[in-house]
């Protein structure tokens, strides 16, 4: 899957610099050299912390993040494909941007609909953690791809609710949706 996406990247945006993130000690020597990629590797990087945390999860894609060679970078699961030149949709004045627009829950909501804490989080358990989070009046979207610029949010910030989770299962479906 990660052959086809490099393959589509590079058909639709041969001159994009791309930049695998790589969790273990995988040989993508030959993916290397077939595509011109810089690679990020996830034991490799210098904070112990990061890396532990990191290693062998989801939270692997987002080590561009914090150790990631772009300022600015727009991330892709393994598992998507590109269907054309998409570079001029991408805002590079924002700071974090996703490709969906549509509100996903109304700011007059009263109640939290069942999808939200099936596929994102849990408003009653989170407000244990952060009574201020607004969850009505914004969109909701797949982390498999987004655009982001480097620590825009703080690698303390993201562990800090990270060990959230930890504290109160349920509190995330997915890790870092």
């Amino acid at each position: 899957m990660v052959q086809a996406t490099l393959a589509s990247m590079r058909h639709f945006c041969p001159g994009i610099p791309i930049c695998l993130t790589v969790d273990g000690n995988v040989d993508v020597s030959d993916l290397e050299r077939e595509y011109d990629l810089i690679v990020l590797k996830v034991p490799d990087i210098p904070s112990e912390q990061m890396r532990k945390l990191m290693s062998g999860s989801f939270h692997a894609k987002h080590a561009a993040m914090w150790e990631g060679p772009f300022e600015f970078y727009v991330w892709m699961d393994s598992d998507a494909i590109v269907w054309g030149d998409f570079t001029s949709k991408v805002c590079t004045d924002l700071d974090f941007q996703i490709f969906w627009s549509e509100i996903s829950i109304a700011s007059d909501a009263l109640e939290a609909p069942s999808w939200l804490p099936h596929f994102y989080f849990d408003p009653e358990k989170l407000s244990q953690f952060d009574r201020e989070f607004e969850w009505r009046g914004v969109p909701y979207f797949s982390a498999g791809v987004f655009a982001c610029r480097r620590d825009v949010i703080s690698f303390e910030q993201y562990y800090k609710v990270e060990k959230w989770s930890r504290k109160c299962p349920g509190l995330f479906a997915f890790g870092d949706m």
